[in-house]
């Protein structure tokens, strides 16, 4: 078996009369089977120009984007997405990761800033302890069909709602959160462009996300993460359905 520590740190438990306080730490046990592995599907959506396919292709291939359209050209699967920028079509990407935690897809020396590093499917599978899958999916209006096709068809078992800071919740934005909340899946939301956004209208969209959320049509409860804890907790009470972790 696989024992992987929940929290980041121990916690200090009250100790009875007269006795020293003592440490506690809470550890997750995986029995580790190498010939199978554990699998998970997320949908990207969102908005388009929210940074959905830059997002998915900086985690799968483990390099920053330049901030000129590079890293989405590699998820992208016609020459007209990338001559637009806009998704079309349904990509496929995946993302490895080993018994210890650890992403296969980058290499030994962790992401890097500027080098593409890319790996083979079948290496890929090999090495990995846990498969997820990130599902690209079209942000305009007019690839909206295309969009529920990938969010019905590839099962997904979490939704990612990309949002971008500077440009805030936008008509498509409230039609993916609507089919996420007619199919029931869950959902997590990814803020970006954040640095590139003013403070005030950074903080005008995070509002405007609180409200959204709270809606009754939507009640969820938004939870920001800040620290690595707060991804324990979410990650405990995602499948509840009740919140909704804003990254």
């Amino acid at each position: 078996c696989d024992f992987f520590p929940v929290m980041q740190a121990p916690k200090e438990i009250p100790a009875a009369k007269d006795g020293a306080p003592t440490l506690a730490q809470e550890f997750m046990v995986r029995k580790n089977d190498p010939k199978a592995h554990i699998e998970m599907r997320v949908a990207m959506c969102g908005n388009v120009d929210s940074g959905k396919s830059t997002l998915t292709s900086v985690l799968t291939r483990g390099f920053r984007d330049d901030g000129r359209g590079y890293a989405r050209s590699f998820v992208f699967n016609h020459k007209h997405e990338a001559d637009t920028g806009r998704t079309s079509s349904i990509s496929e990407n995946h993302l490895g990761f080993d018994a210890t935690g650890g992403v296969v897809n980058y290499p030994s020396g962790g992401p890097s800033a500027t080098i593409k590093h890319t790996i083979s499917a079948h290496d890929m599978f090999t090495k990995s302890a846990k498969m997820l899958t990130l599902y690209d999916l079209a942000g305009h209006e007019k690839y909206l069909k295309t969009t529920v096709l990938g969010m019905t068809r590839s099962v997904p078992d979490y939704a990612c709602i990309v949002i971008s800071a500077n440009n805030g919740i936008q008509r498509m934005t409230k039609e993916h959160l609507g089919l996420c909340l007619a199919l029931k899946l869950p959902f997590f939301i990814v803020v970006t462009r954040i640095d590139a956004t003013p403070d005030n209208i950074r903080q005008d969209t995070m509002q405007s996300i609180f409200k959204l959320l709270k809606l009754p049509t939507v009640k969820k409860l938004p939870y920001p993460i800040r620290k690595h804890d707060d991804v324990v907790v979410c990650a405990k009470n995602l499948k509840s359905d009740r919140i909704c972790p804003i990254f």
